[in-house]
Formats: C-alpha cells, sequence, structure tokens
C-alpha cells in the first residue's frame, strides 16, 4: 500500500486578530482554510463550543469557514477560536471580539439665546462605550478649539462656549460622538437674545372725562419680557379698579375704565429682560366738558336797580360762555356787563328798564361739550319786597376756624340787612364781621368755640317788607340742632340742607 498523501489543514486566511461588533447588529467571523477532505469545522467562544441554531449560523463552503450571529449582544464578547481538521491534522486560529454599544445622546443639545458679550454655552451628555471620539460643527463646518470655542469633553460628557457672543455666531450647531460601532449627531440652533423695543409706540391721548381709554404698545424681542407702567415716574399699582394692566401676544396695554381728571398725567411703559430695557412714554390728557353746576335763577327787579344772573360752571379751559335774550347774543356794553371769573359767569343789567323783562339763557361751551340754562327777569314798576336768590347754607366746622355764612337777596332798594343769633341781634365787633355788598351779605365768624354752634338768621327790610332767612351753624364736638321756624299760613318758606 502506498503512503497516504493526505494535506493537513491550514488557514489561507486567518481570523481577524481583534474585532469589535455593535450592540444590536448582525456580526460575522470567517476565514479561509485549506487541506484534503474531509476538513471539519468547530466554533469556540472562551472554550466552549458553539452550536447552530437560534443566534448561531455555522457553515464552511467553498473553503470559506463562517460564524454568524444575530441580535448581538455585550455578553457575546470573548475570544473565538476556529478549529478545522481532517485525518491528517488539526488547526486553529482565534479573534477576541468585542461588542460595544454605539454612541448616542441621552441629553440632546438644547437651543441657546445669548446675551451679546456673554458666553453661550452647548451641553450634551453621551451613552455607550466609551472612548468617543467627539466633534463640533457650526453650519456644518468643523471647529476647532481656539480663543472664540472652548471643548471640553469628560467622560460621557461634552460642552462647547462660544466667547463673547456676537451676531456673527448664530447658527446651527451639531455635536457628532463616534466610537468603533457607530456615530451619533446632535443639532441646535445659537441666537442673539433681542432686547426689549417696541415695534409700536405709546401714542399720547386727548379723552373725554368718563369715557373708556387705553395705553398700548407693540413690543417686540426675547421672552420673557417684564413690562411695568409709570405714571409720572411713580410706578402703577393694580389695586385700583378703575385701571387694568395686561401684556398679551407681544401687546402691553394700559386701560381706564371711566378715565378721571386725576388719571392726566405722563405715563411711561418699562419693558425689561436679560439682554436690556427700553421705555417709551406719552401724555395722557382728560378734558372735562363745559357744565353748569348751579345755574342762574329767575329774579325780579325794581326799574332803575341793576340786575345780576351768574352761573357757576365747570370743564377744561378754554370755556366759552355766551349769554342769549329772546334767542339773540348779547355783547358787553354800557347797558350789559357779561364777565367770567373763577368759573363764574355773571350778565349784570346796569339799570333795568321794561324792555329787560325778558328769557335769558346762557351757553357755556368747550371743545369736548357744552351745557346751558335758562331764567327770567322781570322788571317792575312798584316796590318789591325783599326776597333771597341764595340761601344761607348749613355749616359744619371746627373750633378754632374762621366762618363765613353767606346769602343773596334782591327787592326794591334801599334794603336793609340785620343778622341775628338764636333771635339776638348781631353787630360787627372782635368775634363779628357784618358786611354787605350790593346784593350780598356776609357774615365773618372769627375764632370758633363751641358756645357759638346754634341758628343764625339773616334779616332783609326795605319799604315793601322784610324777609329771614335761617342757617345751622355746627362746632365739632356740638351736637347738630335745627330750629323749627314758625310761619304764618299761606307765607312763602324755603327749606336749604
Amino acid at each position: 500500500m502506498e503512503p497516504s498523501c493526505a494535506e493537513p489543514p491550514g488557514f489561507m486566511k486567518r481570523l481577524e486578530s481583534t474585532v469589535a461588533w455593535k450592540q444590536g447588529s448582525s456580526a460575522r467571523l470567517q476565514c479561509t482554510v485549506r487541506g484534503s477532505p474531509d476538513l471539519q469545522t468547530s466554533w469556540f467562544l472562551n472554550d466552549r463550543e458553539l452550536s447552530a441554531g437560534d443566534r448561531y449560523s455555522i457553515s464552511l463552503k467553498d473553503s470559506v469557514a463562517s460564524l454568524e450571529l444575530r441580535r448581538v449582544m455585550l455578553s457575546d464578547s470573548g475570544n473565538y477560536t476556529c478549529e478545522v481538521l481532517n485525518e491528517a491534522g488539526c488547526e486553529s486560529c482565534s479573534s477576541k471580539v468585542t461588542v460595544k454599544e454605539p454612541p448616542s445622546f441621552s441629553k440632546d443639545l438644547l437651543s441657546v439665546e445669548a446675551v451679546k458679550g456673554s458666553v453661550a454655552t452647548f451641553n450634551c451628555e453621551i451613552e455607550g462605550s466609551a472612548p468617543f471620539q467627539v466633534t463640533w460643527l457650526k453650519n456644518g463646518k468643523r471647529i476647532s478649539a481656539n480663543e472664540k470655542y472652548r471643548i471640553v469633553s469628560q467622560g460621557s460628557m461634552s460642552s462647547l462656549e462660544i466667547q463673547s457672543f456676537e451676531s456673527s455666531d448664530i447658527g446651527e450647531y451639531q455635536c457628532d460622538a463616534s466610537n468603533e460601532v457607530g456615530l451619533a449627531s446632535s443639532k441646535s440652533m445659537a441666537q442673539q437674545r433681542e432686547p426689549p423695543t417696541f415695534s409700536k409706540r405709546l401714542e399720547s391721548i386727548v379723552a373725554v372725562l368718563g369715557n373708556t381709554v387705553k395705553l398700548q404698545g407693540s413690543i417686540k424681542g426675547s421672552a420673557p419680557i417684564n413690562v411695568k407702567w409709570m405714571k409720572d415716574s411713580e410706578i402703577l399699582r393694580d389695586d385700583d379698579p378703575n385701571i387694568s394692566m395686561w401684556f398679551e401676544n407681544n401687546v402691553a396695554s394700559l386701560t381706564f375704565s371711566s378715565v378721571e381728571v386725576a388719571n392726566a398725567g405722563k405715563y411711561a411703559c418699562q419693558t425689561e429682560n436679560t439682554a436690556g430695557r427700553q421705555t417709551c412714554e406719552a401724555i395722557l390728557t382728560v378734558q372735562e366738558p363745559a357744565r353748569i353746576l348751579e345755574p342762574a335763577e329767575s329774579i325780579s327787579v325794581t326799574a332803575g336797580d341793576s340786575a345780576t344772573l351768574e352761573c357757576s360752571i365747570t370743564g377744561s379751559p378754554d370755556l366759552k360762555v355766551k349769554w342769549f335774550k329772546d334767542g339773540k347774543e348779547m355783547a358787553s356794553g354800557r347797558k350789559y356787563k357779561i364777565t367770567l371769573k373763577e368759573k363764574t359767569a355773571m350778565l349784570k343789567i346796569m339799570a333795568a328798564g321794561k324792555d329787560d323783562t325778558s328769557e335769558y339763557r346762557m351757553e357755556v361751551s368747550n371743545k369736548v361739550g357744552k351745557d346751558q340754562c335758562t331764567c327770567s327777569v322781570t322788571v317792575l314798576d312798584r316796590q318789591v319786597p325783599p326776597s333771597f336768590t341764595k340761601s344761607l347754607k348749613n355749616i359744619n366746622a371746627n373750633i378754632g376756624n374762621d366762618i363765613t355764612m353767606e346769602c343773596k337777596f334782591c327787592g326794591t332798594q334801599p334794603i336793609t340787612v340785620y343778622w341775628y343769633r338764636d333771635d339776638k341781634e348781631i353787630h360787627s365787633d372782635a368775634k363779628y364781621k357784618v358786611d354787605t355788598k350790593e346784593n350780598m351779605a356776609a357774615l365773618l365768624i372769627r375764632s370758633l368755640g363751641q358756645s357759638d354752634g346754634g341758628n343764625y338768621t339773616c334779616r332783609v327790610t326795605n319799604v315793601a317788607g322784610q324777609k329771614d332767612n335761617t342757617g345751622t351753624l355746627c362746632v365739632k364736638g356740638q351736637k347738630s340742632y335745627i330750629q323749627t321756624p314758625l310761619v304764618s299760613v299761606g307765607t312763602e318758606i324755603r327749606l336749604d340742607y
């Protein structure tokens, strides 16, 4: 028998000495063998023989021995050995396999808003099998550490610091993390934090008393934006039910539900964020419509005497007053004197004649409104008994104060005036001063004491008769009382409160 010429097994291409596999993927080890048939191969992991099935596939085809794994796990790391044999011998080769987890970001990059000149920082946290190769990019271009950029990578953490942020630093930033088995990327934007500015500024307003008024401005800038309202440099509080302040959809508004004269002034809307502050101002002017507080009263006057009609008015300047007689506007001259002083409109008939008997109308107006009142003047030939056109008012006053009690009267002159306190006549002295000018009577009481409280009566008399008018003075600390006067049936009386 001839000696055997069988070729012992060997490897034309051996397993790679070290291999890294990606966790969760499929992997393959293969080598090329030679030798006489029949060749048989076996695979081992850490000296434990592997069998085909479940996750493993073992094959030998065209001299290529293969081991395939599915769903690679970290526990698949170790020393893999391929052993090939035939009747002439046995040969093996090994590979050290490391299963690695590919990188991923457990903490992605967050968008950054930076104030000009500040440091902007991106941070990310990487998971997977270290070590990682970390690369930072801006708008797709790689960034290198220098005076502008500071890159810090330590363990699973990596950060990029942009020094002295400016508008040219705005853009998309990307962090790439890689290891032997994979690459992961995270992207985010860097924006410059914008200080607040007014895209629509406050406008000054001229408002009518009692109307609803709104001051508002549109604001742009980086959120959050804090808004404050001030009036004449003092911060407005939200405890006034007439005022409401809102900041919604980038619009700041200040609303007065019923604007008052006291609301007039200079208002400022102050906006602020971490990037800066902006203030916008506007003037609120509140105009009060012209209005009559006390209308003129109808009077009777003896022919030849003077007669005065007067009204107390209010309203924003400029107030314009007109007097009309029988529908025709009157002018100031020798017969009539028209005046407006301290918001009292006055028409004086210098010497009343029969033709002055008429209806008179006073009209007051300004830019935002007008008002009017009517009264009559009756010029009489006969003697007219005195009467009061303005009665005494009840007065409450404090001890030590000076007070004046006043009334107005009309009737045929001459008219004599007397003052009484609780039916005792009063004369001018250190305590009292009695004063009569034209158709006005006044009593000044100096340095009030509690004993000064009581009923004070002004009596006017002429040849045609007399008239009394009583008012009550209450001094603080003294119980108020009002004397009930006795009158005759058919007598006209007047009560004032």
